[in-house]
């Protein structure tokens, strides 16, 4: 993690007090639009700048813990564990009307003047994507403990998340290449014959592939 001269000078400063925030890109379960949700471990809900666009983060006690960041080069896949309460409404939103299967994470660190409750700046912290969310609800907690995979983790992707529609509308929401990528080898190609039922069409292909036929038949035709 990386701070800048004017958080560094802050950290140096015994005021400041430290806070997390989350960001969700998750899945909408009905619509199917992708949508983002931030959370913080402060007070009530926030807006920050964060790369430039603006996040309204909700507060409240949601984000319960988040272990120690362990950072190593090399191109193994790094795990970070967030523990989030269920009881607070913004997390049951998040994971539960949500598909947050592989869904992109983003941790900031930000650092706040409590006696100004001035915000002094935000820093990235952890990028990647929610591998696995394990929830617990019984007597003594009501947690969802989500494991986080660094962004290394996109190159072990199955091959089907990696390459459906879904997947290439992040990219480009416009981009229909992989429409029917799911069903794609599901389906009968009819090359120069009509399916049963139909009513002939004469294509491209289906002349070409008619030609071909025709001139084999001539070939094979025994002489008078």
């Amino acid at each position: 993690m990386q701070l800048n001269s004017t958080l560094q000078a802050a950290l140096s400063r015994t005021t400041i007090q430290p806070y997390w925030f989350l960001w969700i890109s998750a899945k909408n379960r009905e619509t199917g639009a992708i949508e983002e949700s931030g959370i913080w471990n402060g007070i009530g809900p926030t807006t920050i700048s964060v790369a430039g666009q603006t996040r309204t983060y909700a507060g409240a006690g949601g984000l319960l813990s988040i272990d120690d960041l362990v950072y190593s080069s090399g191109t193994n896949i790094q795990t970070q564990n967030v523990a989030l309460s269920i009881l607070d409404p913004k997390v049951v939103e998040a994971i539960r009307v949500y598909d947050c299967t592989f869904a992109p994470i983003q941790i900031h660190l930000g650092l706040i003047d409590p006696e100004t409750e001035g915000f002094l700046g935000v820093t990235p912290a952890f990028e990647g994507f929610i591998d696995s969310i394990d929830i617990s609800t019984d007597t003594s907690e009501s947690t969802a403990s989500l494991t986080l995979a660094s962004s290394l983790r996109n190159g072990s992707r199955p091959l089907y998340s990696r390459q459906s529609d879904a997947d290439q509308r992040k990219r480009d929401p416009n981009d229909k290449g992989r429409l029917y990528s799911s069903v794609a080898g599901n389906q009968t190609v009819f090359w120069g014959r009509k399916k049963k039922g139909d009513k002939e069409v004469n294509s491209f292909a289906g002349i070409l592939m008619g030609t071909v036929l025709d001139h084999f038949k001539k070939k094979v035709q025994p002489q008078p």
